[in-house]
């Protein structure tokens, strides 16, 4: 997941505006998708633990394997599994994104055999239990691929800070009247492009309803990868944690590795 949930990586540092130019959020967003394209694997595959923490404190821990191909753009596809409890073992999701419209979400629930498709009305509903939503999933990956005719920007700070890290903060308003939200603010890293932090608003844009906090990186090959995705939901009082290990890129994944034949058998090939 953390494929759904990384803006994917590059070898050049974040480019600058032209000499002369002011610098607006567009400039910059325009430049950290470049960056990120230049640099775009063209698959990956992980090990992670989901931990789940309630409102009182208490957890529970799942772990999960991802297959992505073209991560972290609009036309990338992945494959993910829960291995572990045995109450979720075997529960499957698969996502392919398009550059032009909404994503296809699939989920597989072994106890009912069956492949069942994510409808545009669930998509707001928790994935599994977790604070992150099946919207949320496809939404991180979007971001930093939208244009402003998708969502309006707006530059809000040069140097705020974050995890020891200075970021340009952007705001963006998207258009698409099916998102949950109505206001995201971006903390993005102007040295290697990375996003570090998103928080989401209600449709409005008044309410912060979710706060993605993106720690542990650690650069693979040339590709600044994290290992910690943190989701919070204040006003229920839970989070959601995503642990990542074990990545690897470019394995050689190939198409016919995300389909709903793959997901109804619990893993590729």
């Amino acid at each position: 997941m953390s494929s759904l949930l990384r803006s994917i990586a590059a070898v050049c540092l974040l480019a600058l505006a032209a000499p002369g130019r002011a610098e607006t959020a567009r400039t910059i967003l325009d430049a950290a998708h470049d960056t990120n394209k230049a640099r775009q694997p063209k698959d990956v595959s992980e090990k992670m633990k989901m931990i789940i923490f309630d409102s009182a404190g208490g957890q529970r821990v799942r772990d999960m394997e991802l297959y992505a191909s073209n991560p972290g753009t609009r036309d990338s596809k992945t494959l993910m599994f829960f291995l572990s409890p045995a109450e979720v073992r075997g529960v499957g999701f698969l996502a392919w994104s398009y550059p032009d419209r909404s994503d296809d979400q699939w989920l597989y629930l072994p106890e009912l055999k069956r492949v069942r498709k994510i409808t545009a009305n669930i998509r707001a509903q928790s994935f599994q239990g977790s604070d992150f939503s099946y919207q949320d999933l496809a939404l991180y990956n979007d971001v930093l691929n939208w244009s402003e005719k998708d969502a309006w920007s707006k530059l809000l700070e040069e140097g705020a800070v974050t995890d020891g890290v200075a970021c340009a903060v952007v705001e963006l308003h998207p258009t698409d009247p099916d998102l949950a939200y109505g206001k995201l603010v971006l903390w993005l890293n102007r040295n290697d492009a990375t996003v570090r932090k998103i928080d989401f608003y209600d449709r409005s844009g008044g309410t912060l309803q979710k706060t993605l906090t993106i720690t542990g990186y650690e650069v693979i090959g040339s590709v600044p990868t994290a290992h910690r995705f943190e989701i919070a939901t204040p006003k229920k009082g839970t989070r959601t944690l995503l642990d990542v290990s074990q990545v690897q890129y470019d394995q050689g994944l190939t198409e016919q590795d995300f389909t709903q034949r793959s997901l109804e058998r619990g893993g590729i090939r």
